[in-house]
């Protein structure tokens, strides 16, 4: 039986819950990643449900059979209305909070807690939830997303110094990594953070079982990006070397 997975974000950022998948879930891919008008952090709501339509379209059209939306700030809006108009139902579409639930059950009752993402997903408070149990910090960052997407090193190293000293200044013991961006790093945090018993998680290492329960025929990628960019030949490398990427552009 043949099962085709679309999964959509900002940019190349998407590709860390791609990775995961694709080790897990036997399935024809389909990533979209609007690197044209990446990040999606710094973003008004209406931009995001129009960029959030587009992307559904696109994968509709691709007669896709689940959607993953990778997106964070994307998984803050309620796009119930746009579900309905492709008749997708909540069985076949997946966003970063199923993700983040599953982290929930899986961290210490007494761990300390820091959200670690972009202003919108800061701003909608929806992690903050997710995790109220915690009591979570939050640190916001506007620079990270964009500087992993154009491999702009110093800003990387710049924005990582301050979660590094806010996290050690707090005595934070978990970073949720609130952007799929983010894990794209994960080596660099790791060794920043190594000796320091800090555990950095990656949502994307927590698949709802939903998904984790699928199972097709065939496995493949296909990439479709509005930008070709380096970054993407860069963390494809890490997935599969026989993925297919393509340019395209969305249009409303």
């Amino acid at each position: 039986m043949s099962i085709r997975i679309g999964v959509f974000d900002s940019g190349v950022g998407g590709l860390s819950v791609v990775k995961e998948l694709y080790k897990h879930i036997t399935a024809e891919y389909v990533y979209i990643g609007d690197s044209l008008r990446a990040p999606y952090g710094n973003k008004t709501k209406e931009e995001l449900l129009l960029y959030t339509r587009e992307l559904i379209t696109f994968l509709a059209h691709q007669e896709v059979d689940y959607y993953v939306n990778a997106c964070n700030s994307i998984s803050t809006l309620d796009a119930g209305h746009i579900l309905e108009e492709y008749a997708i139902d909540a069985k076949r579409y997946f966003d970063m909070k199923d993700f983040a639930q599953r982290v929930k059950e899986n961290i210490e009752n007494n761990a300390r807690v820091l959200i670690f993402a972009t202003n919108a997903t800061i701003e909608s408070g929806v992690y903050q939830e997710v995790f109220s149990h915690y009591s979570p910090e939050v640190l916001p960052s506007s620079l990270l997303a964009k500087a992993i997407e154009e491999g702009d090193l110093i800003t990387i190293d710049e924005e990582v110094d301050r979660l590094v000293d806010y996290v050690l200044d707090h005595g934070i013991t978990h970073v949720f990594l609130g952007c799929t961006h983010y894990p794209l790093i994960s080596q660099y945090l790791d060794k920043r953070f190594s000796d320091t018993g800090v555990v950095c998680l990656n949502p994307a290492e927590y698949i709802p079982e939903e998904l984790l329960a699928l199972s097709g025929d065939e496995k493949s990628l296909t990439v479709v990006t509005t930008k070709q960019t380096p970054a993407y030949a860069v963390y494809l490398e890490d997935i599969t070397e026989d993925a297919v990427v393509k340019e395209i552009s969305l249009t409303s």
